[in-house]
């Protein structure tokens, strides 16, 4: 783990400012330091040949983690059931559901191990051709591309720290106030059953964010060298023959490396899509699911306070509020990053038509047709295992479909706890 660390904080180019580059190499802990940690990552840096490999220390730290969350995620089951049986009761519904949401996240963190030991081959291939791209564009970072590394740091931290922090925040504090409720014993069970799922699908999610916003970085740098480029070509208008010819000479130097570098980029990113797919398509059912049920005991604890039960205090709906609309918030910022890589990707192609294409260069106008067939014949899409599109219009019908779900437990809930049904 020292290793892939220094290595990653070696390919940091120096032209980034000090601070700058701190805070690169704070992500770059934070995302593949807890992905270690929590078993998720089983590669290594090798200094001798550059490269990542499997680190046969990490895949049996993998094996022992996944092992023992198989084994010890069910004990925790059965002693919370134990613990509040009052509360996780099978013979009620709400204790049914609350069951099924236990066995549901059990299996999905079990599948999420399971892919990403599968596709750790294909991550570290990936993660080889990131850092052969960074070292490829490193020529292109300047005082003016700072802005974009910036907007790269805000945007991880403000998902991956304090989304994911506050939403975790709040589901611990939902637990609490929830044992308070029903006066029972707030004890680690509850809260690792909670925890346990969150983190490993989220900071696994991580990863994918990671990728997806390195992805955009490239893209953001090398549409700023093209606009720069337009710049040029069109400001060169009214010079002499051997000045435009220099400044389509250069031009075209500059534009094949880009048209590479977008290219491998484009690759990069699909492949991404093609590892994490699965996982993300886990998230958002996961997301889905816990969010449903979440609404579903915010019914619960309102019909319980209507009915003159256990006084549920204002707070156990607020908790219960934020930390399922928490889960969509951080599913959202995929969904809008997905989005921006798409558009950025487009947006070269925009930049290439403001170039002239008459009195050019006719090896410069090869250059530009070349890389605008490209861009066309790249065209990103990016969807969860192909089914479908990581974008806003998932999260607009995962709600409707909580919605809809919501209204049928509720009615199953009404239905089970009727007056006529409960006469012997």
């Amino acid at each position: 783990m020292t290793s892939l660390i220094q290595q990653q904080a070696s390919s940091l180019s120096q032209s980034i400012p000090r601070t700058l580059r701190l805070i690169l190499l704070y992500i770059i802990i934070y995302a593949f330091g807890i992905g270690t940690f929590l078993g998720l990552l089983v590669f290594n840096h090798n200094p001798k040949n550059g490269k990542h490999s499997k680190s046969t220390f990490l895949q049996i730290w993998t094996v022992f983690v996944t092992v023992g969350i198989a084994i010890f995620y069910p004990y925790i089951i059965v002693r919370a059931y134990a613990t509040n049986e009052n509360i996780l009761g099978i013979e009620t519904f709400t204790g049914a559901v609350a069951f099924i949401q236990m066995v549901i996240n059990y299996l999905f963190i079990l599948l999420v191990y399971v892919i990403h030991f599968v596709k750790s081959g294909d991550l570290i291939k990936t993660l080889d051709d990131s850092e052969e791209l960074a070292e490829e564009l490193s020529e292109f970072i300047t005082e003016d591309t700072m802005k974009f590394h910036w907007e790269f740091i805000v945007h991880f931290l403000r998902k991956s720290v304090v989304v994911n922090l506050v939403a975790l925040a709040a589901g611990i504090m939902y637990i609490r106030e929830t044992n308070k409720m029903f006066n029972t014993v707030y004890g680690w069970e509850t809260v690792f059953i909670l925890v346990c799922p969150y983190c490993i699908q989220t900071f696994s999610a991580n990863i994918f964010f990671l990728g997806f916003l390195r992805g955009k970085l490239y893209l953001q740098i090398i549409n700023h060298v093209v606009a720069k480029t337009v710049e040029r070509i069109n400001g060169s208008n009214g010079k002499g023959h051997f000045k435009r010819l220099h400044q389509f000479t250069k031009a075209t130097n500059t534009l094949d490396v880009l048209s590479v570098g977008h290219f491998k980029i484009c690759s990069i990113v699909r492949t991404i899509n093609a590892i994490y797919g699965p996982q993300m398509l886990i998230l958002v059912g996961s997301a889905f699911f816990n969010t449903m049920i979440q609404f579903f005991y915010l019914y619960i604890s309102m019909k319980i306070n209507f009915h003159g039960g256990h006084l549920a205090h204002w707070s156990v709906s607020f908790y219960s509020v934020l930390y399922a609309c928490f889960q969509f918030v951080d599913l959202y910022f995929h969904a809008m990053t997905s989005l921006e890589v798409r558009q950025e990707s487009r947006r070269t192609g925009h930049l290439l038509h403001k170039l002239p294409s008459r009195h050019v260069d006719e090896h410069f106008k090869k250059t530009v047709d070349l890389f605008s067939i490209q861009i066309i014949q790249t065209k990103l899409e990016i969807t969860l295992c192909r089914m479908f599109p990581l974008d806003i219009t998932l999260i607009a019908s995962s709600v409707s479909t909580i919605i809809e779900f919501l209204i049928i437990l509720i009615q199953f809930d009404l239905t089970l706890n009727h007056p006529a049904n409960n006469m012997n």
